[in-house]
């Protein structure tokens, strides 16, 4: 319990009756109101205490005040309400003001405040939805991983965004928001400026992270050198009768892709590029698809690896080579595909899609 009000307002105001309540009495009501009341009962015990009524007189000349109502604090001595002081209400009780303030309640914000609140809330749904209207794209090789979204590669850094921002902002009379905040929101949305620059194998990155034993990652690479010698072996076995080749996914393209800031917001159509090479007569074969066509499943590129070996009806033996993708080359769907085309070519003795381990993600 703190001391107890002596200002002199007090003590010559015939309204409060701080200097009728002698300490012995202020302990009595410190202890009972901390000592046999919970914290919910304290805070009704501190609202039967207060009366909250209109401000009678105003003391500034302005419109508008941050004062919206008078508070008369009371405490109960001998069974009767004597009024007192917020200072000597406080105190006795051994509230801060805040908390008093919690609980008795507040007016109504003045208009100027909630009009600033309105304003604050048009502004962040602004940003969100400047954020969530620019062209996304996955990760192309941590799309398993990562639920991250990168932007279409045309801002240089996030304060070029940033200030396309403010751009767009003055175009619709919104007030920008700082950077910091931009900043932090962009980051709230899981979104990226920069595509990952290459895939990185998990052993490798687990080892530098001290999270496996070197003997595990000596074991990775004598299977990532078997894995090239391999490769360059297949490579050699490229003849008139049999086809080495290797094929992957090119990230997701959006088109139309234009510098125009004005094309930028428009909405864009996702392109699948899936792109089959011939390590013999170095020859590639892209199969391009919009995603109204089709998707990434294994139907589209089991389709796909079927057909460009049907253009190839001089061979008779296949090998090709992938990264360890599932729903490009580890499913059911492709093995059942490749096994009906050896079926039906009668010809083709072999058809082989090499999947060991290698240094990035499997082949």
């Amino acid at each position: 319990m703190e001391g107890r009000c002596l200002a002199e307002s007090c003590q010559k105001s015939s309204k409060l009756h701080c200097t009728e309540i002698d300490e012995g009495k202020r302990e009595e009501i410190f202890k009972y109101f901390w000592g046999k009341l919970d914290w919910k009962e304290r805070k009704i015990y501190v609202k039967s205490l207060v009366e909250v009524s209109d401000v009678k007189r105003r003391r500034t000349e302005a419109v508008q005040s941050r004062r919206s109502a008078s508070l008369c604090c009371f405490l109960c001595v001998d069974g009767r309400r004597l009024r007192v002081c917020q200072r000597m209400f406080l105190s006795t009780l051994g509230i801060k003001q805040w908390s008093f303030l919690k609980w008795v309640g507040r007016r109504e914000e003045s208009p100027e405040k909630t009009a600033r609140v309105r304003v604050r809330t048009e502004e962040w749904d602004f940003l969100k939805s400047f954020l969530l209207k620019l062209p996304k794209v996955p990760s192309h090789y941590c799309r398993s991983s990562s639920s991250k979204m990168y932007l279409e590669p045309l801002f240089k850094s996030i304060n070029h965004l940033h200030s396309q921002y403010k751009q767009t902002c003055a175009a619709n009379g919104i007030q920008p928001l700082s950077r910091q905040v931009f900043s932090n929101t962009f980051k709230e949305l899981n979104l990226s400026l920069f595509h990952p620059k290459k895939d990185q194998c998990d052993t490798c990155c687990a080892f530098k992270a001290g999270n496996i034993e070197a003997a595990v990652w000596e074991e990775h690479c004598v299977k990532k050198d078997e894995a090239r010698a391999e490769k360059d072996r297949d490579k050699q076995l490229a003849n008139n009768t049999t086809l080495v080749a290797c094929m992957d996914l090119q990230g997701l393209l959006l088109c139309p892709k234009l510098q125009a800031s004005a094309l930028y917001y428009k909405m864009k159509r996702g392109v699948h590029n899936f792109t089959i090479y011939n390590m013999a007569s170095h020859e590639a074969t892209n199969y391009l698809w919009h995603e109204g066509e089709g998707g990434v499943s294994a139907n589209e590129f089991a389709s796909c690896i079927v057909d460009y070996l049907e253009t190839h009806p001089t061979y008779t033996e296949f090998i090709l080579w992938s990264d360890g993708c599932g729903y490009q080359n580890r499913n059911l769907v492709l093995s059942n595909a490749l096994l009906k085309f050896a079926t039906k070519r009668k010809k083709a003795s072999d058809a082989e899609v090499p999947s060991k381990r290698p240094h990035t993600d499997g082949m």
